[in-house]
């Protein structure tokens, strides 16, 4: 599985074929709805974390939580764990953990952990005066998001916001840098 967390929140599903030079296909999990979709945004960004159920019922509440808020919030990891687990059994990435839960995927399956790690390894290169290793890795760092290559501007922060006209929560860039065009 893929988590991207720049742009909408989406996770796929990737299937390798036999044949190397035939790409992978990919395809899009339903997340459900909107807190459950939030739920998991927050796990996402926190991956590895063990999370409270009390930090996850102020993520989408905030102040205002109904008295069944824990049983939602269990509703919607079951539904969550369901989803992600697959149609192979598999075992969920999403763990019980004592006073919450954590998200146990690596590091790779996640684009925004990709796109930091690459551009951490990038300004290494750089920092060094590796400099062709640094344009390659910065470049691949860049790809990950590469509706923002097609603009010119590239993202060096993000944030979580809620869109309510798509009715979804959103990893939203901000602090963008001009690069030149080559």
């Amino acid at each position: 599985m893929m988590y991207r967390l720049l742009g909408p929140l989406e996770v796929v599903r990737v299937a390798s074929t036999a044949d190397p030079a035939v790409p992978p296909s990919e395809s899009q999990v339903d997340l459900g709805p909107r807190k459950q979709r939030a739920v998991l945004a927050v796990l996402l960004l926190n991956r590895g974390r063990v999370i409270s159920t009390d930090r996850l019922i102020d993520a989408l509440w905030q102040d205002e939580a109904p008295a069944s808020a824990m049983a939602s919030i269990q509703a919607y990891i079951s539904n969550l764990r369901r989803v992600l687990r697959g149609e192979s059994g598999a075992a969920s990435p999403i763990v019980r953990q004592p006073p919450g839960y954590v998200l146990d995927i690596p590091a790779e399956s996640v684009d925004l952990a990709r796109f930091l790690d690459d551009a951490e390894t990038a300004r290494r290169h750089a920092e060094n005066g590796e400099w062709e290793f640094a344009l390659d890795t910065a470049d691949r760092a860049l790809d990950s998001v590469s509706s923002y290559r097609r603009t010119g501007y590239y993202p060096t922060v993000y944030t979580v916001d809620f869109d309510e006209q798509a009715g979804e929560y959103v990893v939203a860039l901000s602090g963008l840098t001009m690069r030149e065009a080559s």
